[in-house]
């Protein structure tokens, strides 16, 4: 079955990833990385001292809210008790006043009225609390952290286990050798994702055969090109990509799972071009599933 042309009940494109056993989908892993991000790993609970507020500060707020549910109640109360007191006289009237043909209108711009009428009044009556300017923000992400704290936990084992399987499957070359070269590109790029790389997919056509373009964190740019090749790849190629990396003032990578030939490795010689083939590929991995940070290397063919 082909990977990119394979369709699930909803008529979408399936990749063959998806279809393997033990391999995360990109669902759970962004929720497994959001998690890390809001709550650490393991997942602890957010205190208000996380967010800048104190315990007084956290009881003035609480005390807002609740004048604020207070306020919502009363003001909903009233604005429907005015709305029923204006509404139902201008109705009756227009009942035996009008003909039967205007009764619908009368009624419907008799309801309209009263409910203007009902929530001029309901603000007159009822006097909204002040806002707490300085907290509010604060407090609304603290809210909102622990309103999904249970799920977190709850969510947190089961998308560990598949992160684990995950990594044993792309610990094996089997895996990468089996990617078609769209779903290969893919997975470099959330490598080094990973890797704390800002890791952009070039557009298929036109990208000058990059295929993803890399930003460390000191705003270092490296041009990356995949071939998911068995076979080693001959000089051209290298020779392509050190003319983008040129044009860009980029550093780059060239990466093939079958090698390269000496050629290759020679053109690279001294140009600041990585070469990584399975081998290499299989230490970025590695090294993400250990938690670590940086670039692979490999072998030269």
């Amino acid at each position: 079955m082909s990977s990119y042309y394979a369709r699930n009940r909803f008529n979408r494109p399936v990749t063959r990833q998806s279809l393997l056993p033990g391999v995360i989908n990109d669902k759970d892993a962004a929720r497994l990385k959001n998690i890390r991000r809001d709550y650490g790993n393991p997942p602890k609970m957010p205190q208000p001292a996380d967010f800048g507020l104190t315990h007084d500060e956290m009881g003035l707020i609480e005390t807002f809210n609740q004048k604020i549910h207070s306020f919502n109640r009363r003001w909903k109360i009233i604005k429907n008790l005015v709305m029923f007191l204006v509404g139902a006289p201008v109705y009756i009237l227009g009942f035996y006043i009008v003909t039967e043909d205007w009764t619908a209108i009368w009624a419907f711009w008799g309801i309209a009225l009263a409910g203007v009428i009902g929530d001029f009044c309901a603000k007159k009556i009822v006097r909204s609390p002040q806002p707490l300017h300085n907290q509010t923000s604060a407090v609304n992400s603290y809210n909102t952290l622990i309103a999904g704290y249970s799920a977190a936990v709850n969510d947190y084992p089961r998308l560990m286990a598949l992160e684990r399987s995950d990594f044993e499957v792309k610990a094996k070359e089997n895996f990468w050798l089996s990617l078609s070269g769209f779903e290969f590109e893919k997975e470099i790029a959330a490598l080094y994702s990973k890797l704390g790389y800002a890791a952009i997919k070039t557009r298929n056509t036109g990208d000058g055969g990059i295929d993803i373009i890399l930003n460390d964190k000191q705003g270092k740019k490296t041009v990356v090109q995949c071939k998911a090749h068995k076979n080693a790849v001959g000089p051209h190629v290298v020779r392509d990509l050190f003319g983008v990396m040129t044009s860009e003032k980029a550093g780059g990578i060239l990466i093939n799972l079958g090698g390269f030939t000496q050629g290759v490795a020679d053109f690279a010689q001294g140009k600041g071009i990585q070469l990584v083939d399975i081998t290499g590929v299989l230490a970025l991995q590695e090294r993400v599933a250990n938690g670590g940070a940086g670039s692979g290397t490999a072998r030269k063919s």
